[in-house]
């Protein structure tokens, strides 16, 4: 999965799609730090967040 996010992030590194990537890998990992850290750059950019994304960062804000 990391392979992945990593990839996503070389190729798309301002689409909502890599920062999820990362979010739900962290998660899955039980990395609290860095998906906190992750979810701060997400919000702190200009991407345009969905209805999904968004209520994850709701709950975990």
């Amino acid at each position: 999965m990391k392979y992945w996010c990593d990839k996503s992030r070389e190729l798309y590194p301002a689409e909502l799609s890599t920062y999820t990537c990362y979010l739900k890998l962290y998660f899955t990992e039980g990395n609290k730090k860095h998906f906190f850290d992750e979810l701060e750059k997400l919000k702190n950019s200009d991407i345009v967040i969905d209805r999904e994304t968004l209520e994850l960062i709701r709950i975990f804000s």
